[in-house]
């Protein structure tokens, strides 16, 4: 099973969709049994495994390799693509604690609201200047709270949409990056139906 989760810089964080950094390791296929530590990051043995055991396949889009880059720069953790080439949708999903310890659960708490600022401004660095943002929501998915945030912006004459989802989960941040083309209506119930597996599949491993 390949393995998933985050990005070290802002290049790596909020590439350009489509590219994928060549000097992040790929995890191994060996599934991690004991909660370990590396670097700052020490892994809880559940949220890795759901991590790890994530189908290749959710809601019709594919996975990729899981990348490595607590080893880069410790506390951020893992990240795993996933693609529906035909709808032009990428989805990266994201673990990682920042460096920190007893992470609640949830989206009401200051560390969170920490971190979740400092995801909202690298992602207007990266957009630059040519973007709208509609207003920030909290959005649930099988109970499990989200701050999404939207973007609009104009690449190679399309426009697209970017969304960054947030939450705390079992001792660990999750991130969920998403750029589709705005003019692709059936994206967004793509989107949706990941993001419902996606939480079923992390909510199982509790």
């Amino acid at each position: 099973m390949k393995k998933l989760f985050i990005l070290p810089t802002l290049f790596l964080l909020f590439g350009c969709a489509g590219q994928t950094p060549t000097s992040v390791p790929v995890v191994n296929n060996t599934l991690r049994t004991e909660m370990q530590p590396v670097g700052s990051f020490v892994y809880n043995q559940n949220i890795v495994a759901a991590l790890e055991q994530l189908p290749d396949n959710i809601a019709g889009l594919q996975g990729e390799e899981i990348r490595d880059f607590e080893q880069r720069a410790p506390g951020l953790g893992f990240s795993r693509a996933y693609r529906n080439r035909q709808e032009y949708i990428l989805v990266n999903v994201f673990v990682f604690n920042g460096g920190l310890s007893d992470i609640q659960d949830g989206i009401d708490n200051d560390r969170f609201r920490t971190q979740h600022g400092q995801t909202v401004r690298d992602m207007m660095a990266h957009l630059g200047t040519n973007w709208t943002m509609r207003p920030q929501e909290t959005v649930y998915y099988l109970d499990m709270p989200f701050i999404r945030n939207t973007f609009r912006h104009i690449r190679n004459l399309e426009q697209r949409t970017e969304m960054a989802m947030m939450t705390a989960h079992n001792g660990a941040y999750v991130r969920v990056r998403i750029t589709h083309r705005t003019t692709r209506r059936n994206s967004i119930n793509i989107i949706d139906n990941f993001m419902k597996e996606l939480v079923g599949y992390l909510k199982e491993m509790q």
